[in-house]
Order: structure tokens, then C-alpha cells, then sequence
């Protein structure tokens, strides 16, 4: 079954998909949907349809603490009394509701003027954010001129006014987890044994699931049908110091899963996949490509985080600032382990170099 979110997310991603097994001892779902009263509906209405009730579903299975993934754990664990199951490293961001980025909103706004972004960028973001973003993402405006200058538009930088379709927000649900597993366990539910792969790179705990006896893997959000993931960054324990480095993460998380024979592939958006190395290779090449990018841009003496996001965003609208400098900063640390460029501090900024 899937909840359909298309026309309601600020970023279309698409339906996000929970999956229903039937273990022989009740039901394991994977993922939930969004924290809101619609979803669950949708949610109870795709049981009913495969003839089951919420009181039948006896796990829950986590592949990570976003809200379109986590948000109804709680409802359905108060629902059915079911057991809710995440990675160890995913158990912070499911007590924040899987609302990370506003929970340390303060904390990503330092690191990026750390990393180069003007002030005033930063605060039309905030405020176009807590305004509310349109229903349609390509009606927000460019934040750079076209190349090779990239000039930020800062004639676009002003009064902020609450778009006429506004998409609808929705709140996160804190919990705690009922079980906590780490990477390799095998999880039983039932007669159904899934083995848990700790895959970061969207999130720092995230997991996907591989049932060796029909060869399909569950992906959750790390590889997806058509769909690049966004490779997220997090603050451990709050911490500004202790960030996740989000593209080698995920780069080498691609990687594990070439091992894995597989038949079908379930990804959390979009449709089922087929060829799982297919889709690991456009992937991988994907962020190659925006690694080599990235170092361009430090060799032509772009020096800062800010300076390169251009480079691999050149079209990018005002809601995806942040998203795009979280990625952006991840390539360089890519780069930065690869020992192609180096960071140091001047001038109060975090500035790059090429080796």
C-alpha cells in the first residue's frame, strides 16, 4: 500500500510507500506515512482493503525517523499495541518526531554562515519557510543568476508574503522505540527473518531490509526508482561539532549493497525496482559527477561552501537552500577524505582549497 503525498509535499517526492507483510503471526508494517489525520485513514483504509484491521499488526519496522516515514508509529503502536523497531543511530531523531532540521534550526543556520551564505539569504529562507512554501515548488524564485557569474539576485530579497496554496504542515510524533537493533542483526517476525543493513547517507541511521529467502530488499530511501536521495545532514546529540558527513556516508552505504543478489527492489517512493546494480551505478555516477563538479569549482577559486552549491545547483528555487547546501557540503567532505581539497578556517569562514 502507499500514501499518496504527491500533491501535498512542498518537494515532490511522490506516494510514500509502507509495506504489509503477513508474518503467519500478525502483520509487520514498514513505514508509516505522515503524522496527520488523512494518512492514517489512508493507512486503516489499505488494510481494510487486504481484509486486515490495525489491531492485527504486531511490529512496526522503521527505515529511519523522517515524518513521511516514522509520523504515525505512535498512533498505530496506541492503535494495535504493536512494537515500533529502529537502528540504534536513528533513536534521537525519532524523539524529535523526525523533525531534526526544526528542532536545530538555529544550528544549521551557524554552520551555513559559517560555510559562506549571506545573512540575508539565510533570513529570506526562514521567513519564506515559517510562511509556508506553495503547493508548487517551481513557483518559488532562482537564488542565482544564470553562469558563469552565479550572482546571487539580491533584488529578489524582501518582504515575504504566505502563498495563496500554501501546502499543508504537519507536526512529527516523539516516541520512543519499543526495540533498537544494529547493523547485520537478523529480525524475526514470524515465520519472516529480514536482515537489517545499516545504510546512512539520507539519514545517519537509516536501514534497509534484505529477505534472503526471496532475494528482495527494502530500501527505504536510500535507493530509489528514479528519484536521487538527498544525503542529509544531521547534528549527533545537537551538537554543531558533531556533524554527519552525509555524501562519503552514502557513497559507501551504495557500495555495500553490491553484494546483495536481489530479485525485486522496494524503495519507500516510486515504484518496485528490478536491477538493483543499475540502479546503484546511476547513483554512484550521479555523485561523481557532482564531486568533480565541486572540485572545478574550488580550483576556479571558489572557496566556500556557498561558492561551489552553484556549481551543482545552478537552477536552484529559495526552498531547497538548505537542502542543497547540506549536499553541497557533503561533496566537499567527499572531496576533503579523497585528500582533493583541504579546509581551514580565514576570516571567520570555513574556506577550501585544492590539494
Amino acid at each position: 500500500m502507499h500514501l499518496d503525498l504527491a500533491t501535498l509535499e512542498p518537494i515532490h517526492v511522490g506516494p510514500t510507500n509502507c509495506f504489509v507483510i503477513d508474518t503467519g503471526d500478525g502483520l509487520l508494517l514498514i513505514d508509516t506515512g505522515i503524522n496527520a489525520d488523512q494518512f492514517w485513514h489512508t493507512l486503516v483504509d489499505g488494510l481494510h482493503a487486504r481484509g486486515y484491521q490495525p489491531k492485527d499488526v504486531r511490529w512496526v519496522l522503521l527505515t529511519h525517523a523522517h515524518n513521511d516515514h516514522c509520523g504515525l508509529a505512535s498512533r498505530m503502536k496506541d492503535a494495535s499495541g504493536a512494537q515500533v523497531l529502529i537502528h540504534q543511530q536513528e533513536v534521537q531523531f525519532l524523539r524529535q518526531g523526525g523533525m531534526h532540521a526544526r528542532v536545530n534550526r538555529e544550528l544549521y543556520v551557524q554552520l551555513f554562515l559559517q560555510h559562506g551564505t549571506p545573512h540575508e539569504l539565510v533570513d529570506w529562507f526562514l521567513r519564506a519557510n515559517d510562511a509556508g512554501w506553495a503547493r508548487d515548488w517551481r513557483t518559488e524564485p532562482r537564488i542565482f543568476d544564470p553562469a558563469p557569474d552565479y550572482r546571487v539576485r539580491t533584488e529578489l530579497i524582501g518582504e515575504v508574503e504566505p502563498p495563496a496554496d500554501r501546502a499543508d504542515r504537519w507536526e512529527g510524533a516523539p516516541m520512543e522505540p519499543d526495540t533498537v537493533f544494529g547493523d547485520g542483526e537478523l529480525l524475526a517476525f514470524g515465520d519472516v527473518q529480514l536482515q537489517a543493513l545499516h545504510t546512512p547517507g539520507h539519514t545517519p541511521g537509516h536501514c534497509s531490509f534484505y529477505h534472503e529467502a526471496s532475494q528482495v530488499m527494502f530500501t527505504g530511501d536510500h535507493v530509489l526508482r528514479r528519484i536521487t536521495p538527498n544525503p542529509g545532514l544531521f547534528f549527533i546529540d545537537n551538537d554543531i561539532n558533531n556533524r554527519t558527513r552525509s555524501v562519503p556516508d552514502f557513497m559507501r552505504s551504495l557500495a555495500r549493497l553490491r553484494a546483495f543478489t536481489t530479485r525485486r527492489v522496494f524503495g519507500a517512493h516510486e515504484g518496485a525496482m528490478d536491477d538493483l546494480q543499475a540502479a546503484l551505478d546511476r547513483l554512484m555516477n550521479h555523485h561523481e559527477d557532482r564531486a568533480a563538479a565541486a572540485l572545478r569549482a574550488v580550483q576556479d577559486a571558489r572557496d566556500t561552501t556557498f561558492l561551489v552549491m552553484p556549481f551543482l545547483f545552478p537552477n536552484l528555487r529559495r526552498n531547497g537552500l538548505f537542502a542543497a547546501m547540506g549536499e553541497t557540503l557533503g561533496h566537499l567532505d567527499l572531496l576533503e577524505d579523497r585528500a582533493q581539497v583541504a579546509a581551514g578556517e580565514a576570516d571567520g569562514l570555513i574556506r577550501y582549497q585544492p590539494v
